[in-house]
């Protein structure tokens, strides 16, 4: 696919959000949600701590700012946005597909300024799974941690939306393996993600099997 597709692509993305499109406007999944009061609470709320351990450092609550955008110029601005609110709230940050980056494209603020952003957060960078069998390997994830100071990988699955995209990547033979390949011979924590369709429990466990870090 070519660059000037992969930034179009991107760009997109960005217009269905910002216009209101999508489910993303309509909801966040937490209004499926309903908590029962307790009247008599037996502890002190000063001494309630949401912290948690993730990837080395500490989070002020065990939230996730997950796989924005990357690629288009616009980028930039959103992705300098998210690092710092990242920072500022203690949480940690998954950035967009790298993909355009790495392959000579605009970077989208996808490179060290990140990390200057955030220099307390845990940052996770990110790559597309079904790139795994066409050229991107152990250097690629490499660059992918290496441009924006990460603690660790994303590796995407999307073979539901890339089958939606009249240029989309179709051919998933030999993903599995290559994944594996990567968790074993990367020196970095790798974490699976699935860009909205969700994972099943017998793909989460075959994921965890292969060594994954972490199943999002």
């Amino acid at each position: 696919m070519s660059d000037d597709l992969i930034l179009g692509r991107k760009d997109q993305h960005l217009d269905v959000v910002l216009s209101g499109g999508g489910r993303h406007a309509q909801s966040s999944g937490f209004d499926d949600w309903r908590f029962v009061h307790e009247a008599l609470p037996d502890l002190d709320h000063a001494k309630i701590d949401l912290g948690a351990d993730f990837l080395g450092r500490r989070l002020q609550a065990p939230l996730l700012i997950s796989a924005m955008t990357g690629g288009p110029a616009r980028a930039e601005a959103i992705n300098a946005r998210l690092a710092e609110a990242a920072q500022h709230l203690g949480i940690a940050l998954a950035v967009g597909s790298q993909r355009a980056a790495i392959e000579g494209g605009a970077s989208g603020g996808l490179d060290r300024a990140l990390r200057d952003r955030a220099p307390d957060t845990p940052i996770l960078a990110n790559i597309g799974a079904a790139q795994l069998t066409r050229g991107f390997g152990l250097d690629e994830a490499k660059r992918a941690l290496d441009m924006i100071g990460a603690d660790a990988l994303v590796v995407h699955l999307n073979p539901l939306q890339e089958a939606c995209q009249p240029e989309g990547d179709r051919d998933w033979w030999g993903v599995g393996a290559a994944l594996q390949a990567l968790i074993r011979d990367l020196d970095a924590p790798v974490i699976v993600k699935e860009t909205g369709a969700g994972i099943s429990a017998v793909t989460a466990q075959r994921l965890i099997a292969m060594g994954a870090a972490g199943v999002d």
